[in-house]
């Protein structure tokens, strides 16, 4: 069974030379940064045209490293369930082909874990762009290696913390990349989703997960990604990762011109 793409011609173009054109000219944007050992990259999902080139810059600096798998968590938007759910799927399909997905990895996750609330449930991807959008720049940047996708619903402590010992206890660190799906602040004036998101860049880069649900619950930060983040940051934290680079920002207001409600997006990495 194959995952088709939902999103083709509507995040991100649909016919493969003009996605690779974009994808090519988005990358060759970029200037490159000094390397490093990448085990975490935070990047946005939104459409290529609003937030393509910090997603480009998430991923970008990864391009000299090989990943055995990169293990992408993303939010929910569209079906309301419990849990995190993977893909009983072989492959993903986009424009550019199909990506592989690692069943055998991502069963011994799911084995791994002392919760009923992480499984497979189809429903999630029926309609989800929060993995798709990120995978034509994996293509291009690391075309042999494998996925394995998880989308996220409602979570609690005890499933960010399940699922992160599984990956941790199932992964090796020096062939994994994990990805964070996440925009920032939504629909807020320019004005405010700065002032959100240059507070949530803060505790992101101090990886204080405690502060980052605190100030979600206040609501002086957004994330519509949190609980991809959560995991993320556990798992790094128990790799002994402690390096964390804010790379880029931007919000829909500097495409459209109409500051009165962006979203906000950054991209980060963690070494």
């Amino acid at each position: 069974m194959i995952q088709q793409s939902h999103f083709a011609g509507l995040f991100y173009p649909s016919k493969p030379d003009d996605l690779e054109k974009e994808i090519s000219l988005l990358l060759s944007r970029l200037k490159q940064r000094p390397e490093f050992d990448i085990k975490g990259v935070i990047a946005p999902h939104a459409g290529y045209q609003y937030s393509g080139s910090v997603t480009a810059e998430s991923l970008f600096h990864t391009k000299n490293k090989t990943y055995e798998t990169a293990i992408i968590i993303g939010p929910s938007h569209r079906y309301s369930f419990k849990g995190a759910s993977f893909l009983d799927k072989i492959a993903y399909q986009t424009p550019l082909g199909k990506i592989a997905i690692n069943q055998d990895k991502q069963k011994e996750i799911i084995a791994g874990t002392a919760n009923k609330t992480i499984f497979y449930e189809p429903k999630a991807y029926e309609n989800e762009h929060s993995i798709e959008v990120i995978l034509p720049f994996l293509q291009t940047l690391h075309p042999t290696t494998t996925i394995i996708p998880i989308i996220m619903g409602q979570y609690t402590d005890t499933i960010v913390h399940s699922l992160a010992m599984s990956i941790i206890q199932q992964c090796d660190p020096c062939k994994t990349l994990i990805i964070t799906s996440t925009d920032f602040s939504h629909f807020f004036s320019a004005q405010e989703a700065q002032k959100k998101d240059f507070r949530a860049i803060e505790l992101v880069k101090k990886m204080s997960i405690k502060l980052l649900q605190q100030e979600q619950e206040e609501e002086t930060i957004q994330l519509c990604g949190l609980g991809p983040l959560l995991v993320m940051l556990t798992i790094l934290a128990k790799w002994g990762v402690k390096n964390i680079e804010h790379l880029s920002y931007s919000h829909s207001g500097m495409v459209t011109g109409d500051d009165s409600s962006v979203v906000g997006y950054n991209s980060f990495r963690f070494y």
